[in-house]
């Protein structure tokens, strides 16, 4: 087995995070802009028109609450890049103070 040594671009990271979070933003605000346009009646009374506008409602609202999670999911992503960025620096500043030059 070979170590093999350990980089890590902590501002690429940090950046990559924020465009992470970023992306959820902008997915959260245009879905917060489409819900209501996204929910539907039906056209008529009948048993076709009401079965169609809740079936398209159902999957509207599946679809929203899906988007929430894979939002929620993209900020813990990011807080963990984060976090671990923070980390390697923080053990890298350490590991340099203990450094002794002979």
């Amino acid at each position: 087995m070979t170590n093999t040594p350990l980089s890590v671009d902590t501002a690429a990271t940090s950046r990559s995070a924020a465009n992470l979070d970023d992306v959820a933003k902008r997915l959260d605000r245009v879905m917060n802009q489409a819900r209501e346009a996204l929910k539907v009646s039906a056209a008529g009374t009948d048993k076709v028109s009401v079965a169609a506008a809740h079936s398209f409602n159902t999957v509207a609202t599946t679809f929203d609450e899906q988007l929430a999670k894979g939002t929620a999911t993209m900020r813990e992503v990011s807080a963990a890049i984060t976090t671990h960025g923070s980390s390697v620096t923080k053990v890298d500043s350490e590991n340099a103070t203990t450094i002794v030059f002979v």
